[in-house]
């Protein structure tokens, strides 16, 4: 009885064996998956699968690259691995602090190898940063930062815009002449020891004749030509912070001509007697005629000489001597002669005045002598009292 009982149990095992074994064999009908070095074949999809793991994205790292110098570009290798060992082929960055991008973020696809090039924004200084991430495939990296030190350099200070063309009369001073300076870095003043101000012909205005002013940023010059120069000129601004200057910035100056008056010198009077007290007093007798020399200088015309319509002398008593002005007299008691010579611009003349006093005349008189240019006249200078001895 046992010996059946173990008989049935073995067909049963066997006939289970048999239909599980029939389920693997493929029907005539069914095709059978070729499966690759990495693959084997799930008999329930009926399809190969993979027996690697599976692919892992590529992890990105925070770097702190060398330092580099303001307004200048660095170029920055980014920091990545991938456990696969597949290569990035796209980079991009994101939340640039303080930062221009100057060569954009990309990645050689033979090596693998992701760069960036960047440079402070103008003229900063200090700590800059960017966050950045890699792509390999389809699988993009984590976001890591990047932590950058901009080291400063020394700008050059600058003149901002433009000064206009100024217009002065001659021996007058012009200012102030407002001009503004800026330097970023350097703490500038409105001084000669900053700014330096040069006439290009020192023959209308020297440069002890330039004189900077102001408070900065905001500077000022005042201008002072040399007496009696005129023509055009340029003034040369420069400002420098020690170390740095900046170019050089130039606006004209016309001096305008104004005619100048002549001045009258007393060289000689003849005859002379010297009174008690000091004062002086040319005497000499009834009916007898006085010299008197004397320069007369203009420094900007040559319309002065030693004629009747160029020089006078007035007689304040003329009892005694007949006044004589610029136009004839029937009788003149005043006659004049000399030359002039014209040097460099300048007139002199060297004159010589005889005074006629009226016949049978004397007492005390006082005369003024007085020059013209054709325009304007001189400042009447009186000459010492004249007495007339019986």
């Amino acid at each position: 009885m046992m010996t059946k009982t173990y008989k049935l149990i073995h067909l049963l095992i066997l006939s289970a064996l048999a239909i599980a074994l029939s389920s693997c064999v493929p029907k005539a009908t069914e095709k059978v998956a070729i499966c690759g070095a990495n693959e084997a074949f799930n008999n329930v999809s009926r399809s190969c699968y993979s027996i690697l793991a599976p692919n892992k994205a590529p992890v990105a790292y925070n770097l702190t690259p060398p330092a580099f110098y303001e307004d200048t570009t660095s170029l920055i290798t980014l920091n990545y691995s991938d456990v696969d060992l597949d290569l990035a082929s796209v980079c991009a960055l994101t939340g640039l602090t303080n930062l221009t991008i100057t060569v954009p973020c990309g990645c050689n696809l033979s090596t693998g190898v992701c760069t960036v090039g960047v440079k402070g924004t103008s003229n900063f200084y200090g700590t800059a940063s960017f966050n950045y991430s890699v792509k390999t495939g389809s699988l993009v990296s984590n976001s890591a930062k990047a932590t950058l030190t901009i080291n400063p350099v020394n700008d050059p200070p600058a003149i901002s815009g433009s000064i206009n063309p100024q217009v002065t009369d001659e021996d007058t001073t012009i200012g102030p002449i407002h001009f503004t300076i800026n330097d970023i870095d350097s703490n500038l003043t409105c001084t000669p020891g900053f700014v330096s101000a040069s006439s290009s012909d020192t023959s209308i205005v020297l440069n002890a004749g330039i004189v900077v002013g102001g408070t900065y940023p905001d500077c000022t010059l005042t201008i002072t030509p040399i007496a009696n120069a005129n023509g055009v000129l340029n003034i040369n601004l420069i400002v420098s912070d020690g170390f740095l200057s900046s170019s050089t910035s130039s606006f004209s100056l016309t001096v305008n001509p104004i005619n100048d008056v002549p001045t009258i010198a007393i060289i000689s009077k003849t005859p002379m007697t010297i009174l008690p007290g000091g004062s002086t007093v040319s005497s000499f007798p009834e009916d007898t005629p006085m010299s008197i020399d004397f320069t007369i200088t203009d420094i900007d015309s040559a319309g002065i000489g030693c004629t009747s319509d160029k020089v006078k002398i007035e007689s304040w008593n003329p009892f005694i001597v007949f006044p004589y002005g610029y136009t004839l007299l029937a009788t003149p008691g005043i006659v004049f002669s000399g030359s002039s010579v014209t040097t460099a611009g300048t007139t002199v003349a060297t004159c010589h005045a005889v005074i006629t006093p009226l016949l049978n005349s004397y007492g005390l008189v006082s005369l003024t002598i007085v020059a013209t240019d054709g325009i304007i006249d001189s400042t009447w200078i009186p000459l010492a009292p004249i007495d007339l001895i019986v």
